[in-house]
């Protein structure tokens, strides 16, 4: 198999088969990777580097599409229908990486460091929508409250 062919066969797999997803992320070592990718374990710093790299882009790109929403929402709105105008753009945004985001949050789980970090930018991203919505007129009470718990 040409290195091309093995390269469209791992990706067409949507990472089914990643040790990642079989085992966690503590418990996956470099040589699993290089193995299952058929490739040299010092080929797959740089892979971790360039989905790093990927994974950034993804949650800005994310910002980026909900914050524009936010921005073309009509001015007579209501804070909440202004939130939510954001939903559509980015659930597109996941039918096209469904499969990439079922295996990034399988890696995730049992794994606190991880779901910090994830924690970490939805907090940045509701602080961003809230001050769009200051920014829009509502005030800052209303932009930036939590929901109360039942």
């Amino acid at each position: 198999m040409s290195a091309l062919e093995t390269r469209r066969s791992r990706s067409s797999n949507g990472g089914r088969n990643h040790p990642v997803r079989e085992q966690g992320y503590q418990a996956t070592t470099v040589s699993e990777i290089a193995e299952r990718r058929r490739t040299d374990p010092t080929n797959v710093l740089p892979l971790f580097h360039r989905q790093a790299r990927g994974a950034v882009s993804g949650s800005q790109e994310l910002g980026r599409l909900w914050l524009e929403a936010v921005a073309a929402a009509p001015a007579e709105a209501t804070p909440l229908a202004v939130v939510t105008a954001g939903l559509d753009p980015v659930a597109e945004m996941f039918i096209e990486r469904h499969d990439f985001a079922r295996t990034r949050a399988s890696g995730h789980r049992g794994q606190p460091e991880l779901k910090e970090r994830e924690l970490i930018k939805l907090q940045t991203l509701a602080g961003a929508i809230g001050e769009a919505l200051i920014e829009r007129g509502v005030s800052a009470s209303a932009a930036t409250s939590r929901p109360r718990r039942a």
